[in-house]
């Protein structure tokens, strides 16, 4: 009895450690972000044409996709190996296998498809093995009645339980963490509810499925939003300093414009500095013309020099 117990465990902590090897696609995909990031800032202060300089966060990019899709693969191993050597066949490790054994036919084609299909096939084929041991400890129990005979009394299987699987699996598949969260939360209400009744309710087990693949559903959402930070907040600083840089550019051609204007009506000769006041005809009193966006201030110069800002320098 101890032996089979103990072998029981390690089926179940092989499956377990299969499952947590599920997430390295995500890292991956978190390292492939990172080296994209890289790779745009570096072509950004060096130019296109810098491909020695881009070839290494490029090839750290998709060493880290690579890396991540081995692990997923070697967990899966782990899982068949503890569904077949070890013996470890819970009904909820069959509702979380179909939802991971469809990723796999997206891992590319033509291999990603056979084996995929290959592994989903042989699963339907072989899922008695799961649904028997389901049977034998979710779905019935016996009762003795007061006539002395034996009678099976069938269990309820809650619904949260089959709702949670049925959004994990979708968080899986297509909706990510949209259909994840509502799983979770299906999930732990179903093990509560059959936790206050045992003998009336069943489906402990797809509620734990259902918990399983709602968590995996989670987690790369979660790590999707830091991501998609490092990418945008980058970008949005560097749209508002693009833009500040073509407001600046704008108000110096203004007043380039007004310095030549009041030249043509006035005659001055180069080399004379002109004072706001003098422009002021032509500029208005709008302060806003004078104010660099970026914080920097302006130079009027003499005729024949360009206005100049501290931050963006001379107008070209």
């Amino acid at each position: 009895m101890e032996h089979k117990e103990k072998y029981s465990r390690g089926g179940r902590n092989t499956a377990m450690v299969g499952l947590v090897f599920q997430f390295g696609p995500v890292l991956g995909l978190f390292g492939t972000v990172l080296g994209m990031v890289r790779a745009f800032s570096t072509m950004g202060a060096e130019g296109e044409g810098q491909a020695e300089a881009l070839a290494g966060d490029i090839g750290i990019a998709l060493i880290t996709t690579a890396i991540g899709l081995v692990v997923a693969l070697v967990g899966i191993a782990l899982i068949i190996v503890a569904i077949t050597v070890l013996k470890y066949r819970p009904i909820w490790l069959f509702w979380i296998l179909i939802p991971l054994l469809c990723r796999i036919l997206s891992f590319g084609f033509p291999v990603g498809l056979i084996i995929g299909s290959v592994a989903l096939t042989l699963l339907i084929c072989y899922r008695k093995v799961f649904l028997d041991q389901k049977h034998t400890v979710d779905t019935a129990e016996f009762i003795h009645p007061s006539q002395g005979e034996i009678a099976m009394q069938e269990k309820r299987t809650v619904g949260q339980a089959t709702a949670s699987l049925v959004l994990g699996i979708l968080s899986l598949v297509m909706f990510g963490i949209l259909t994840a969260i509502p799983a979770v939360i299906c999930g732990h209400i179903a093990k509560s509810k059959i936790k206050k009744d045992p003998e009336n309710l069943a489906g402990d087990g797809v509620a734990l499925a259902g918990l399983i693949t709602g968590y995996l559903g989670i987690v790369p959402g979660l790590m999707v939003i830091p991501i998609l930070a490092a990418v945008a907040i980058p970008l949005m600083c560097a749209n508002q300093d693009l833009a500040q840089e073509i407001q600046c550019e704008a108000n110096l051609s203004t007043i380039q414009i007004a310095k030549q204007i009041y030249v043509g009506e006035n005659g001055t000769e180069e080399g004379v500095v002109l004072s706001k006041d003098d422009l002021a005809s032509f500029l208005g009193s709008d302060p806003e013309i004078y104010l660099c966006p970026s914080e920097g201030t302006y130079s009027i110069n003499p005729i024949g020099t360009p206005p100049e800002c501290s931050e963006h320098g001379a107008l070209e």
